[in-house]
């Protein structure tokens, strides 16, 4: 199946970025599909904790897509089908998440400290004995985009890519070291990205759940506003 043509069914809208984002890069595979016009079908992350089901798919392929997965998976659903997702993970958590787009044109006002710029992955390894999963999903970024990174005292501290990208949006995966927070670093590099991404025609989608209030309070601060709302799903402990 031509993982392109399901993400053609899909509008270019925020609350499908990570889905087609999966389909158009070719990191994610096809579950429960009849042919490539079905709009109910699952898909599974290759190498991410991430499931996203669309339209009305069978249980099985869900559960299928459950299995395979890895520890910690996250099932994302469309609230017009949290009836259907929540009865068939019926002992899992769900978290309601806000969609944001930016209100008006973004626009970054270059700064000489911090240093903001792209890392290579060798900047990184320093980081692995304090952060070891932090920088084990950085890694993995660089294999597919670049990420950006605040420089304190020759060391990056916070850290910004696009964790999805489609034809004109991109979502933003944003971190910073524990030592190093509350500083607006995090402001400063999704900032730097956000302009880069600008000029490549793409616009940021920042998504953050109900109870990140810290995401949700520097999305506001940067000038973005809801325009949409997905569910999250995660096995109950």
């Amino acid at each position: 199946m031509n993982l392109a043509n399901f993400a053609g069914l899909l509008p270019d809208i925020p609350r499908w970025v990570e889905t087609r984002g999966m389909l158009l890069s070719g990191r994610g595979v096809v579950l429960g599909a009849v042919d490539e016009t079905s709009h109910d079908f699952v898909v599974r992350g290759l190498r991410s904790r991430l499931i996203s089901v669309v339209g009305h798919s069978l249980p099985r392929y869900l559960h299928d897509a459950v299995v395979r997965s890895e520890a910690g998976v996250e099932v994302l659903a469309t609230p017009e089908n949290d009836e259907h997702v929540s009865t068939i993970l019926k002992d899992w958590h769900r978290s309601p998440a806000i969609l944001h787009q930016l209100a008006q044109p973004f626009h970054f006002q270059i700064r000489k400290d911090p240093t903001v710029r792209f890392i290579e992955q060798h900047e990184l390894h320093p980081l692995r004995n304090d952060f070891p999963d932090l920088v084990d999903e950085l890694l993995e970024a660089l294999e597919f985009t670049q990420v950006a990174a605040v420089i304190v005292n020759d060391r990056p501290v916070s850290f910004c890519y696009a964790g999805s990208e489609t034809e004109t949006l991109w979502d933003i995966s944003i971190d910073t070291l524990p030592t190093h927070r509350q500083r607006c670093y995090a402001q400063y590099c999704v900032s730097f990205l956000i302009d880069f991404m600008a000029r490549r025609g793409k616009q940021p989608v920042w998504g953050a759940e109900e109870s990140n209030i810290a995401s949700l309070n520097l999305a506001r601060k940067l000038g973005f506003q809801p325009v949409d709302r997905l569910l999250v799903f995660r096995k109950s402990d």
